[in-house]
């Protein structure tokens, strides 16, 4: 045989030796059952969602793509499938934070037009469908993460004034109205998830300069005051519905490079990994989230349809 075509094969064959033993990392699937539920009265975009007492509360968002939010408040009781109305948000606002301490509402920050931010604080008591006016957050913005841990509101990133992601943590305590500046998070970003698990808080996805959507995942240890970097969303997105159920982490739905999404990840903290689920029937981005009972709610958003007052409910049974 010719010596070149003795080296190419042997050539040919190593490369393909090397490929088939070293294949991409496969992702984990698990399944999961998605049911539509009552939908949202309201359909709206860009809403946040929470829970308290087992009764999920829809705040805010916008109806129309005018730049013109609302401050609707509707409770959704997953026992009854069933929707009230309460009394509206005082200051109308989108891509606003939404989380509860104590059986108390709080709204955060948002954007009250087209652009711009506030740090505006708003308190919501369900006992008596009443609103009442907090301590603004230092820093005005739009789009930010948000978790409840030992009684403090930890409000993290989001976009500024001019639309440009931040870093910025800060953290509200109710008990005496007042805030506090953390260590910025390493990766300044808009629209991503955070959630709480075992004392340590996730931020997941985002947006980044230029509204790209981004895969990171950092967590905060709030004793340590110090930031982790941690394994990547499957597939970078962000304006996805976040909730935690027995100590893991699903990211249903929100926008990634090729638009609405319908992509569902839980991640496990134990085990730093990241399982592909059951797609959520509905695509959309801008959508709110809560649990409820270990069902996860996907409430509302945007799609090529519209806003949407779409409600879907998530189970995993097993693994």
């Amino acid at each position: 045989m010719n010596p070149r075509m003795t080296a190419k094969l042997i050539f040919s064959i190593t490369i393909g030796t090397l490929f088939v033993l070293s294949p991409p990392p496969a992702l984990a699937q698990g399944g999961g059952t998605w049911t539509t539920e009552a939908p949202m009265p309201t359909a709206r975009d860009i809403l946040a969602a929470a829970e308290i007492d087992g009764v999920i509360y829809a705040v805010g968002g916008e109806v129309a793509n005018n730049c013109s939010p609302v401050g609707t408040v509707e409770a959704f009781d997953p026992a009854t499938n069933t929707w009230n109305t309460k009394s509206p948000m005082p200051t109308p606002r989108w891509f606003v934070a939404a989380e509860q301490v104590n059986g108390i509402l709080y709204t955060v920050g948002g954007q009250t037009g087209c652009g711009g931010a506030v740090g505006t604080v708003e308190a919501y008591d369900p006992s008596t469908d009443t609103w009442s006016s907090k301590a603004p957050m230092p820093t005005p913005r739009w789009g930010a993460g948000i978790v409840a841990l030992d009684g403090l509101l930890y409000v993290i990133g989001g976009g500024d004034v001019g639309n440009n992601p931040l870093t910025t943590v800060e953290a509200y305590d109710p008990a005496s109205d007042s805030w506090t500046t953390l260590p910025s998070m390493p990766t300044a970003r808009s629209r991503a998830g955070a959630a709480e698990v075992h004392g340590l808080i996730y931020v997941i996805g985002g947006n980044n300069f230029g509204n790209i959507p981004l895969a990171t995942v950092e967590a905060f240890d709030a004793e340590t005051n110090i930031w982790a970097e941690k394994a990547p969303l499957p597939i970078a997105k962000s304006g996805f519905g976040i909730g935690v159920v027995n100590g893991i982490i699903y990211a249903a739905g929100g926008g990634d490079n090729t638009g609405f999404s319908t992509t569902n990840e839980s991640y496990k903290p134990s085990s730093d990994a990241w399982t592909i689920r059951a797609p959520m029937p509905t695509a959309r981005n801008g959508l709110g989230a809560a649990v409820v009972k270990g069902t996860l709610y996907a409430i509302g958003g945007l799609n090529v349809s519209g806003e949407l007052a779409v409600n879907e409910s998530f189970e995993l049974h097993g693994n």
